[in-house]
């Protein structure tokens, strides 16, 4: 052992993580994408509010975030009715 030198290793977490068939990764309806992606900036906003790590729990919401490019209907002024309610959850945020 060297003086000065600590010898156990500090623990950190992990940050790499696996996707997997569980994580339903490009599955569901434009709409269900849209909740999804609405989920996960939620958790990521509450992360960075708590400055801290993510845990695997809302690692498995964050990796499901899809883009918006294919739900222009959320965005629209006046959306369609199918996307009135995701329309109005993008605004209160």
């Amino acid at each position: 052992m060297v003086r000065g030198l600590e010898t156990e290793k500090e623990e950190t977490p992990a940050r790499d993580f696996r996707i997997i068939s569980a994580h339903h990764i490009g599955e569901g309806s434009l709409r269900g994408k849209a909740l999804t992606n609405i989920d996960a900036i939620r958790t990521l906003k509450l992360i960075e509010t708590e400055n801290r790590d993510a845990t695997e729990a809302e690692k498995s919401i964050l990796v499901r975030y899809a883009g918006w490019g294919a739900m222009p209907g959320a965005f629209r002024p006046y959306p369609p009715q199918e996307w009135q309610s995701v329309a109005n959850q993008l605004r209160e945020r």
